[in-house]
């Protein structure tokens, strides 16, 4: 499903590149960056629900960004997407699409689009209407001391960094 809603809000901004409105869900995309990229929440009074419209910004990265694959890579990952069996329709296809473009596995680049969500409004990462995306919730600050946690394969965790802080050196 992510997939689906994932790639039709990101194809409405080429076909109405004035309106934006994937932005309107690009907020809660970054309210949960803790919550798997892949995670559908069907319950309509669930707040997470709409991180899968959001997640636009992943087939922006692919295409434009610091993917830079073009947008073929992601009408090749649905081309792809229904043929042999892959064990997860979506990531396989994403997986095989920017292999055939020549980058890298998915969980590769998913981790550099994951750092790049980090400080999109710098310009870094190429993400369209930059300026108009909110910053990426922080959870805990990094330290020596900071306690381990688990994270889904396609979830993200951003912590608070002090610049020249001793502690993490």
């Amino acid at each position: 499903v992510w997939m689906f809603e994932a790639t039709a809000t990101w194809a409405e901004e080429h076909v109405y590149p004035d309106i934006n409105d994937y932005v309107n869900f690009v907020a809660t995309y970054v309210r949960y960056p803790g919550e798997p990229i892949t995670e559908y929440f069907g319950d309509p009074q669930d707040p997470r629900g709409t991180k899968i419209y959001g997640a636009a910004v992943w087939n922006h990265w692919l295409a434009t960004g610091g993917g830079g694959y073009g947008v073929g890579a992601v009408r090749r990952a649905w081309e792809i997407s229904d043929v042999g069996q892959l064990k997860d329709f979506a990531l396989g296809a994403y997986d095989r699409a920017i292999q055939g473009a020549g980058g890298p596995r998915f969980s590769r680049e998913f981790v550099a689009f994951s750092a790049a969500t980090a400080e999109w409004q710098t310009g870094f990462g190429g993400f369209p209407d930059a300026a108009l995306y909110p910053d990426v919730r922080r959870k805990g600050k990094l330290t020596r001391k900071a306690r381990r946690f688990r994270l889904d394969h396609t979830a993200s965790r951003f912590m608070r960094v002090r610049p020249g802080a001793k502690d993490i050196r």
